[in-house]
């Protein structure tokens, strides 16, 4: 339970530290951190992102990826923790899963209106 609530708090506190990382990569404007998820051995961190004005996602996450080595290094500045773990970056796709699947209920609930 202890390590749970430390978990917890540790990707509260990754989630804003990466945010303040990418400001000052001038990478902010483009990309949203929606959630980190870090195992509890700090090993990895898996670090999830909406990216927005471009078409090219990819391209962004490629970008990201290239510089985890100096978000890690920002993350090792400002955190106290024994070890900073290795950045996973991975495209959230929960809004267009959502969406399909609302728009899916609304054609359900229309094709049963239109039989009653």
């Amino acid at each position: 339970m202890a390590e749970r609530r430390r978990t917890d708090k540790l990707n509260s506190e990754f989630k804003k530290l990466i945010s303040m990382s990418l400001a000052e990569l001038d990478l902010l404007s483009n990309i949203s951190i929606l959630d980190v998820s870090v195992t509890e051995d700090l090993d990895r961190a898996k670090v999830f992102v909406s990216i927005f004005g471009t078409d090219d996602k990819q391209k962004m996450l490629e970008v990201l990826k290239s510089k985890s080595g100096a978000i890690r290094h920002f993350l090792s500045t400002k955190m106290s923790i024994r070890k900073i773990p290795q950045l996973f970056f991975e495209i959230d796709n929960t809004e267009v899963v959502s969406s399909r699947i609302d728009a899916l209920l609304k054609q359900i609930s229309q094709e049963k209106k239109d039989n009653v």
